[in-house]
């Protein structure tokens, strides 16, 4: 949830912020597309974040949003395209995103 101040809510406000190409890079993420470490591009609107391995897209992380009463609840769907390689197989991959 993204707690709204005095103004109204609007879901159409958020965005991506650019810090989350910079953290996404740090993960190192790999995909069997390519043994190079996945590339990241953020959309001009700052709502897609989507993810190369050799200029093949690896998945595409979508933000969007709605206004409840006086909040707005944010969701990120993630359309995964080729799988994301794992260290060891019981790796969990968390995304440090920034949403603003």
């Amino acid at each position: 949830n993204i707690v709204a101040g005095s103004d109204n809510p609007d879901p159409s406000s958020l965005y991506f912020g650019g810090s989350s190409i910079t953290k996404l890079e740090a993960l190192g993420l790999t995909s069997s597309v390519s043994d190079n470490e996945l590339s990241y591009t953020l959309s001009s609107s700052g709502k897609q974040i989507t993810a190369f391995a050799n200029g093949v897209t690896v998945f595409t992380l979508t933000l969007s949003g709605v206004e409840s009463g006086n909040d707005v609840l944010a969701s990120i769907s993630l359309t995964l395209e080729h799988p994301i390689d794992q260290f060891n197989s019981s790796d969990t991959v968390t995304f440090p995103l920034t949403i603003g």
